[in-house]
């Protein structure tokens, strides 16, 4: 089986711009935001997936699959330069390829997942000291691997990196002021098909701050009959 999806988005992002009060605290307007106007279609964003999975013996699975997302000026960007104010729409395209790997044993009843995902981001910014556009390029990756132990317990640990794509300083793999990571276990209680328990710890060492840790629950449960025979 293959699956494929297109989207299209006339906005996005988690804030907005044009407020006084945020701009006082200094909060930091780059990256993904509201324009004050009418931009036409060019700010648009625009997402496409394929996907498959392949049988690996009689309870296995491989999956593959490729993302996309580009923007052409949908990316708000703000400079200073010399006490004048320079704002732009600026472009990014985003292309990712995940991998998953599946051994059941039906015998045993345990299993075996493991999963990673590569992405690269290609985004302009503006330079803050003279406004011209240039241009950054931002990898990534993230992964995790589980074993269940049975039907009802599983324990697994995940690790990510990545280059943040808003700024221009370019960072060597796995350090640099640019650079982010994460690492964290966790182990999940399945109470039933339809309701599951997982107790996450996890440090996150974002660019240009401190490392945190998280402690995390999450329940997840699933109404009403269903049936999901591919594990998309």
């Amino acid at each position: 089986p293959m699956r494929w999806s297109l989207g299209v988005a006339t906005g996005f992002g988690g804030h907005g711009h044009g407020h006084g009060e945020e701009e006082e605290e200094g909060d930091d307007h780059g990256g993904f935001g509201q324009y004050d106007e009418e931009t036409g279609t060019s700010t648009w964003a625009y997402t496409g997936r394929l996907t498959g999975q392949h049988d690996v013996g009689q309870n296995g699975y491989f999956q593959w699959g490729g993302s996309l997302f580009h923007s052409p000026e949908g990316v708000l960007g703000e400079a200073d330069v010399m006490g004048t104010e320079i704002e732009a729409g600026l472009a990014q395209t985003t292309f990712a390829v995940d991998l998953t790997l599946r051994l059941v044993d039906a015998t045993n009843l345990t299993a075996h997942t493991a999963s990673t995902e590569i992405w690269y981001t290609d985004r302009e910014n503006l330079n803050e000291d003279t406004g011209a556009v240039e241009d950054r390029e931002a990898p990534g990756v993230w992964g995790f691997y589980q074993y269940d132990f049975n039907p009802n317990w599983g324990l697994g640990g995940m690790a990510g990196w990545w280059q943040e794509a808003a700024e221009n300083t370019d960072a060597s793999w796995f350090s640099g002021d640019t650079a982010g990571s994460m690492y964290g276990a966790y182990v999940t209680w399945n109470l039933s098909e339809f309701n599951r328990l997982r107790l996450q710890l996890t440090q996150m060492n974002p660019e240009e701050d401190p490392s945190n840790w998280t402690v995390a629950q999450q329940w997840d449960v699933i109404l009403g009959s269903h049936q999901h025979p591919l594990d998309f």
